[in-house]
């Protein structure tokens, strides 16, 4: 006989499951809740979520664990699931309870996902529901949120169930607290589970918008890529749910995908030319994975949804739209045609002319643009042939699977999205000057007297230090001591002001900020303190945050910086061998032991083993032996360097001079050039390259065009001077040659190549 509190938790919750509420009713009311949710945390944080949180990555978030929850707390209580689902979107409204606790709380940190990672996996699992403890994104709400679902769950498995009540009970508590640990993780814990599978990121953040062989995207990166994740969990969930639910509606989407092979097979056509054209031609990363899995999903979605009539099919077909939205414009854009296509009247092969063709194209976009190349027009043919037989079931399935050959093998072409995307982004910031424009808000906020903070900032980051310096000069002088605007100061002196002087701006921004090293600025301290050789204030670090590699690493710099290089190599190989070493530990110490001429290979085998592709390291690796003048090596590291990373000035800069060294001043000059046109900024060790290979080719013009750059940017580089001299000389401009000697003269010669070799290796 069960108790009478389990009976009135019975009682209430057939009451709430027998309320009449239609599935639009509910949907609403699930789809209010979320909102009203994101936006008393947008509250908490003084502005509305971006766009790609709000409408894409936050809404999935919450579909998803009500999904999941629903179906376990259904197969641990045994109660009828239609009526859990309706109960399960009225106690959805407890959400709305962790922003409201934080506010009366007076908590300041935001709501989100535990950054977990393989250290503090225990501490997490061990404190979550400790509220003595700590956690990042894990407010008193969340917590409260938490032990208060894990409770009622229980109770509600014990109040329902006709067998075993207490142990339903506990065992639903359980589970639902180590779900509920999962969910708040679960971006981190994928990227700890499958991070190691892909090129190193160095963050969970780049690890879901670092895009190699796929477009990226210029804002909220992170978010389309989170929520094509969590699309497939729920999409498996919501399909489980139909087949629950609605055998009639599952029988009937089983029956059309059995008789339609052909179309399912076209849509793997579409992802195999996208797969092989990434791993044969390029480098996967974990974000290229997703886009490419989520385009699939979104193509299956909308043919599938034709198995359906009604709202059935619309909402269907909905999703899959709504998928490939955050896959990129041309996937949305085919999928549309070829659903629209879908509905054409008359025979099914009129449909199938343009249905099948754009399910292929659609599913290949994230790597290849549409009419790419010829193999991908050939399965193209393919899958269109496929369609006008549908009929002919046998002979559209054949073709079908030709389709997925001749995409596996004739149609993967070097991924042309990526570049087709940077030249319609270029397009849009030649005619829009995004940065401008951010300095142009700054200066009508700091005109309409709402302080100066914004335009110190945005005049630093345009390089116009002067009137950086200027509004924060005038700020302060007026009494603004904010940590924000300290740290404006703090950025335009760690160029210049004294060691005092920037000792007393810290101290400011410690005192007027909530934590003791806020920001970074311990690593702010520790770069400065390597660089300048100041001991004492790495002695400082040392003693407040224990054995660091980051502290090993600028003890090195120091040792360096005074001329100490065996303590330096000491340090360097303690900051490497350090548990919570990173790549840039690893690439200080290769090439700092590389420039002393010591043995690098076996801590680069370790690095790489840890940090399987990482950019910095492998770099790192390809300048150790130009700082020791040995021979260059490892040219496989340079090819997937460029393939990684194409566009980086870093890796850029490397392969000019690797190629240099190489005598290959063909090579050497395309690399140099791609690297002046990276960066406003260049490194004369660069320009040099591209000076001496355009004179190693007799390519004199360029000689001059380059020289001429240089000392525009380098005005005191003589070798700049001498390299002008020789080109104009075999010009014939023999005056302006003669010119350029006599500046020459009067100006120091210089090691650039080797001094920027060694500048480049540091923090």
């Amino acid at each position: 006989m069960r108790p009478a509190v389990l009976n009135r938790v019975a009682r209430l919750a057939d009451r709430m499951a027998s309320i009449p509420v239609s599935p639009l009713q509910l949907a609403v009311i699930f789809l209010t809740t979320v909102i009203l949710r994101n936006v008393l945390e947008s509250a908490g944080t003084g502005g509305l979520f971006a766009p790609p949180a709000f409408v894409y990555h936050f809404p999935i978030a919450y579909v998803f664990p009500m999904l999941v929850l629903t179906l376990i707390l259904h197969v641990l209580s045994s109660y009828p699931l239609r009526g859990l689902l309706k109960l399960m979107i009225f106690a959805w409204m407890l959400t709305l309870l962790p922003p409201i606790i934080d506010f009366f709380a007076g908590t300041s940190e935001p709501i989100g996902y535990f950054p977990l990672d393989r250290i503090n996996a225990e501490h997490f699992l061990l404190n979550f529901f400790n509220p003595t403890v700590s956690l990042v994104g894990t407010t008193a709400g969340i917590r409260l949120e938490a032990a208060l679902g894990c409770i009622l769950a229980g109770l509600f498995a014990a109040s329902v169930s006709n067998r075993f009540r207490a142990l339903r009970g506990l065992l639903t508590t359980v589970v639902m607290a180590v779900v509920f640990l999962l969910f708040f993780t679960f971006p981190f814990l994928v990227y700890l589970l499958t991070g190691p599978a892909f090129p190193y990121a160095d963050r969970t953040q780049m690890f879901y918008q670092w895009h190699v062989s796929t477009a990226p995207r210029l804002t909220g990166g992170a978010h389309f890529s989170v929520f094509l994740l969590d699309v497939w969990p729920v999409s498996i969930a919501a399909m489980l749910t139909v087949f629950l639910l609605r055998r009639d509606k599952w029988s009937q989407l089983a029956s059309f995908a059995g008789k339609n092979l052909h179309g399912l097979l076209v849509c793997l056509a579409g992802t195999a030319a996208a797969m092989v054209s990434a791993l044969r031609f390029s480098e996967l990363a974990g974000a290229d994975l997703i886009s490419i899995a989520g385009a699939l999903l979104a193509a299956v979605a909308v043919f599938l949804s034709l198995a359906w009539p009604g709202k059935w099919r619309l909402s269907m077909a909905a999703a899959g739209l709504f998928i490939a939205s955050a896959v990129g414009w041309p996937t949305l854009a085919l999928l549309s045609l070829g659903l629209a296509a879908s509905m054409l009247p008359g025979p099914r092969w009129v449909s199938g002319l343009l249905l099948y063709p754009s399910l292929l194209l659609a599913t290949a976009s994230p790597v290849i643009d549409p009419f790419g190349s010829a193999g991908i027009l050939v399965a193209t043919a393919a899958a269109l042939i496929s369609g006008l037989l549908t009929s002919f079931r046998k002979a559209a399935i054949i073709l079908a699977w030709v389709s997925v050959a001749v995409a596996a093998v004739l149609a993967p072409v070097r991924p042309t999205s990526p570049a087709t995307f940077w030249k319609r982004a270029n397009a849009s910031f030649s005619s829009s000057n995004r940065l401008r424009y951010s300095l142009a808000a700054a200066s009508h906020r700091a005109a309409r007297g709402e302080g100066m903070r914004s335009l110190a900032e945005s005049s630093h980051l345009l390089g116009m230090t002067e009137r950086a310096e200027w509004a924060y000069g005038i700020a302060t002088a007026a009494g603004d001591s904010s940590a924000d605007m300290l740290k404006v100061g703090i950025n335009l002196a760690l160029s210049g002001a004294s060691d005092r002087e920037f000792a007393r701006l810290l101290d400011r921004y410690v005192s007027a900020s909530e934590t003791e090293h806020p920001d970074g600025m311990v690593e702010v301290t520790a770069s400065r303190a390597g660089v300048r050789g100041d001991t004492t204030t790495l002695s400082r670090l040392h003693e407040i945050i224990g054995s660091s590699p980051l502290v090993y690493r600028a003890y090195s710099r120091a040792m360096l910086a005074l001329g100490d290089s065996t303590a330096a190599i000491s340090y360097a190989d303690l900051a490497a061998s350090h548990p919570h070493s990173e790549p840039r530990d690893y690439a200080w110490t290769i090439g700092l032991r590389g420039a002393a001429g010591l043995p690098f290979d076996s801590i680069f085998g370790k690095a790489d083993s840890r940090f399987r592709s990482s950019v910095p390291i492998m770099l790192a690796r390809l300048r150790a032996p130009l700082l020791s003048g040995k021979p260059p090596d490892s040219e496989e590291l340079l090819a997937q360097c460029l393939i990684l990373k194409p566009g980086s000035p870093q890796v850029l800069e490397v392969a000019a001079l690797w190629s240099l060294h190489a005598h290959r001043p063909d090579s050497a000059l395309g690399y140099a050039e791609r690297y002046l046109a990276s960066t406003p900024d260049p490194d004369p060790s660069v320009t040099e390259v591209a000076c001496q290979a355009s004179l190693e080719l007799g390519l004199y013009r360029r000689a001059e065009v380059h020289s001429r750059y240089a000392l525009f940017v380098h005005p005191n580089q003589a070798c700049f001077h001498l390299y002008r001299a020789a080109a104009l000389q075999t010009m014939g401009r023999n005056r302006e040659a003669r010119q350029s000697l006599r500046k020459a003269g009067n100006l120091r010669p210089s090691s650039a190549l080797l001094d920027s070799l060694c500048r480049e290796i540091s923090f």
